[in-house]
């Protein structure tokens, strides 16, 4: 199994970056492309219900990750479990909340890498697994929100300028700390699995050069593939 997974606040561009890929990919008919995990920030007195909707999708995802074991392609994540992380496992600011943050790592890496303990356990397929972290200035990342063509209601679209720059703030202190565990951890947690990590400032990339920039990982990810077909 081969994943491809992009990250990072609203307005660094990933849904587009997605989007360029299946358009420049040749082998992209090969490749699977997944849904988002629920990223809404949730006030105090909503946290827990939010929670509850976080561990649901978790399993659910679950799932679907372990139903695509013989996907012949790469999967290709539009937002993951870092997501839920930033939007969750956080009190307030960037402190993070021990029970919760440490609960939804652990559930998050299983739902996407558990399968890595089964193979390693029956022959089963291998897994490789691409990080990318998409970043940018906030100011940036709120201009390219306030130009989107489409708007998404009580999300992010909504807020007003100020209240939206610290917001994205917020999120791109909270991604790098997200990052910086997935990073370090991921690695012990599951020896069995090729890990890649990047980190893409898209301040002056449009989203058909983040995409060429990650064309070769998801070619490599689909040659390994084949190799084990």
């Amino acid at each position: 199994m081969r994943m491809l997974v992009i990250e990072g606040m609203d307005g660094t561009g990933k849904t587009s970056v997605v989007d360029e890929l299946e358009y420049q990919s040749s082998e992209w008919q090969h490749a699977a492309r997944t849904h988002n995990f629920p990223t809404n920030l949730p006030t105090k007195e909503d946290k827990q219900d939010q929670l509850a909707r976080s561990l649901f999708h978790l399993q659910d995802f679950r799932t679907h990750v372990h139903n695509m074991r013989g996907h012949k392609g790469p999967l290709v994540f539009d937002r993951a479990f870092m997501s839920t992380l930033v939007y969750q496992g956080f009190t307030e600011g960037v402190l993070k909340d021990p029970i919760r943050y440490e609960s939804l790592f652990a559930l998050g890496a299983e739902a996407f890498l558990g399968d890595s303990r089964l193979g390693k356990v029956v022959g089963g397929p291998r897994i490789e697994a691409v990080f990318a972290l998409l970043y940018c200035p906030v100011s940036v990342a709120n201009t390219r929100i306030t130009q989107r063509q489409e708007g998404r209601p009580d999300e992010v679209e909504m807020m007003g300028k100020e209240e939206r720059l610290g917001h994205l703030s917020l999120l791109k202190k909270r991604y790098e700390i997200v990052m910086a565990d997935v990073e370090s951890r991921l690695p012990v947690l599951y020896p069995q699995v090729k890990f890649s990590f990047k980190r893409i400032n898209t301040m002056s990339l449009a989203p058909e050069e983040v995409a060429g920039g990650l064309l070769p990982d998801l070619e490599t990810l689909r040659g390994s593939q084949m190799e084990l077909l």
